[in-house]
């Protein structure tokens, strides 16, 4: 019964000295030995740091300045392998401290222990036998680590790598992918033009392989890998053969020979067809299959159309609004007074939000002088209106015009330049427009409306600043549609004023001093507001047109 009891304490005992060495060796795997393995893509450094802690069981903690992201695919490696990994990678530090992996900045380390964080930078000279040294280190700055570098060699055709163990590794294996023999073909052309398809084999071959064409002898000449080759030489038996090309000439009224010859290109017989432009004559030469030019002449048809033309009158009014109209026209009050006349548009920002004129009423108004005139007179009830200016400008369907009602602002500027190690110093005179700026670009539409894409800009100088001018800019921009004819009216663009007015008598109010009695000053605030007509009217230019507005 004694020796019973002995073999159950002995068996207990070892039980527990198999547990206690378990759970050693439990510590240990979890204080960084452990294997793990890693497939990170442009992850977090801090997820990446935090996911090796929890796997390898350890305390890290990071610095302010540690930033970035990690892309790392490994396979059974330690935990502290993976962290001093990922560390130069990033161009990092770290050190541990009372039982804490702590990652730092490079610059942290040197603060903390007056010295730099062990260099592993390498450098190595890879000769290359048949690729570009300088198309290789094209190929291998994605893989650089941030303190790597890459140089080519063109002499000797060498990859000069400086960086770490783990990248120069993997460089070494892109390389050896890339550096393999060229071969080199030429393919003699009997039925198409070697020109023709010069770009497309340029799209087949790899990068820094070489194309060359001897449009003479109708040659082309490959050099590149012997899968790309061969490639190539599949593209020519299919383009090189013998077809009933008809060459046909087209005369364009309107359109540019060179723009439409463009536009043919990719829609012509690939290795057969192609298109050449006399910019002299405006005439396009076609050789295509006969199967096919009907549609290349329907397609020369749409393109050479007569673009129509877009007459823009504008009318900049000023507005001296009176004390009862501060916050500007009350536009739904003057609908009422012209009933009928004027159709409601849409709002668009131009100024800030809390500029009682901040936003700009796009309206609709009828043709017809008696319309302008009955605005204006019911415009004459807010305040003093002015007509400032009356511009008109044609421009081609689809195309930007430019008003500008206001003045340029020259002003110098100093630039220096430096020749052969002298430096020049030499002015500069730059001019700003300043006033009232219209952009606008009219669309015809099939069914007479004209969608119209308006940037009003308003603009005036409030001070200079080292002999520059300080330019207060308000601007904003808005797409609509109008039928032809129709008037656009613009509101809402409110400007404070102060206007300053000196009185004096002649002679006396200009002696110094004594003079002071015969002569006053004034400060006058006013406020004014900018209205904006635009009546787009299309043209066809074929006929004398006069511009009556009561037409």
């Amino acid at each position: 019964m004694l020796s019973t009891r002995r073999w159950f304490c002995l068996v207990l005992i070892g039980l527990m000295l198999l547990g206690s060495m378990g759970s050693i060796q439990a510590d240990q795997q979890r204080g960084g030995k452990a294997r793990i393995s890693l497939q990170f893509r442009n992850a977090n450094i801090h997820d990446v740091l935090k996911t090796l802690a929890a796997q390898g069981g350890i305390n890290i903690v990071t610095s302010k300045g540690v930033q970035g992201t990690v892309t790392v695919f490994v396979d059974s490696i330690t935990v502290m392998d993976a962290i001093e990994l990922v560390v130069e990678m990033q161009g990092l530090a770290y050190y541990q401290e009372h039982g804490v992996v702590k990652v730092v900045t490079q610059e942290e380390y040197q603060n903390r222990f007056g010295r730099p964080f062990k260099d592993r930078m390498q450098t190595r000279v890879i000769p290359l036998r048949y690729a570009s040294a300088e198309e290789v280190v094209k190929s291998l700055f994605p893989l650089k680590s941030r303190g790597g570098n890459l140089i080519a060699e063109q002499r000797s055709n060498s990859v000069i790598v400086v960086d770490l163990p783990a990248v120069l590794r993997d460089m070494e294996r892109v390389i050896r992918t890339l550096d393999i023999p060229l071969e080199t073909a030429t393919f003699a052309l009997d039925h198409v033009a070697v020109q023709n398809i010069e770009e497309i084999v340029k799209t087949m071959v790899s990068p820094g392989a070489k194309v060359k064409i001897d449009p003479e002898s109708n040659l082309l000449v490959v050099m590149d890998v012997p899968e790309r080759v061969q490639r190539v030489a599949e593209f020519v038996r299919e383009a090189d053969q013998p077809s009933e090309a008809v060459l046909e000439i087209f005369t364009l009224q309107y359109a540019d020979a060179e723009a439409v010859a463009a536009r043919l290109q990719d829609e012509l017989s690939p290795g057969v067809g192609y298109a050449v432009a006399d910019p002299k004559t405006n005439k396009i030469f076609v050789k295509d299959l006969p199967d096919h030019l009907p549609y290349i002449r329907q397609l020369v048809e749409v393109l050479d159309q007569r673009t129509q033309e877009v007459l823009i009158e504008a009318k900049i009014i000023q507005i001296a609004l009176n004390d009862e109209h501060k916050l500007g026209v009350n536009w739904n009050v003057i609908t009422e007074e012209l009933e009928g006349t004027i159709d409601a548009g849409t709002n668009f920002r131009v100024l800030s939000d809390g500029d009682t004129g901040g936003r700009i009423k796009a309206l609709g108004l009828m043709s017809g002088s008696y319309t302008i005139n009955g605005l204006i007179e019911a415009l004459q009830t807010v305040g003093k209106t002015e007509l400032l200016s009356n511009p008109r400008i044609t421009c081609v369907d689809g195309e930007e015009a430019h008003i500008l009602v206001g003045s340029t602002v020259p002003y110098k500027t100093i630039d220096t330049r430096e020749s052969q190690g002298v430096i020049s110093t030499f002015e500069k005179v730059v001019t700003v427009e300043v006033g009232v700026k219209l952009n606008v670009t009219p669309m015809i539409n099939e069914d007479g409306f004209i969608t119209m894409k308006i940037r009003p800009e308003v603009s005036n100088v409030t001070g200079f600043v080292d002999n520059v001018p300080v330019i207060e800019k308000s601007e904003s921009e808005t797409t609509v549609i109008v039928k032809d004819g129709v008037t656009i009216i613009i509101g809402g663009l409110i400007k404070d004023q102060k206007i300053k007015t000196e009185n004096r008598i002649p002679i006396l109010g200009s002696i110094p001093i004594l003079g002071f009695p015969f002569r006053s000053k004034s400060i006058t605030n006013t406020k004014t507001e900018l209205v904006i007509l635009l009546r787009p009217q299309i043209i066809t230019g074929d006929v004398d047109f006069s511009g009556d507005e009561s037409g």
